[in-house]
């Protein structure tokens, strides 16, 4: 296996870079038409990790923790388990 490519990205909500590498075990480099598509997919798998809020109370939410969405307007934004528990409003 060996590394093909090394992609560079921003997320302006860190306001870091970060480095992502692409291996294969049968391709000698990547198509110049999938690099972005590879850095757009670095960049989503980064925020799904680490940028997960609660729509109430604004806590972290870990990917594997997210449940609950509740719909505001035209979204469905998440919820952490304790404000699924007591309801958007604290009313359940």
């Amino acid at each position: 296996m060996q590394r093909i490519w090394t992609a560079e990205y921003y997320c302006p909500l860190c306001k870091r870079s970060f480095t992502g590498e692409v291996w294969s075990e049968n391709m000698r480099e990547l198509p110049e038409d999938q690099k972005e598509k590879i850095k757009e997919h670095f960049l989503n798998d980064h925020n799904l990790e680490h940028h997960i809020y609660c729509w109430k109370c604004k806590k972290h939410i870990k990917l594997e923790e997210l449940r609950h969405l509740i719909a505001v307007g035209s979204d469905a934004e998440p919820l952490c388990d304790e404000c699924a528990k007591t309801g958007p409003h604290g009313k359940l």
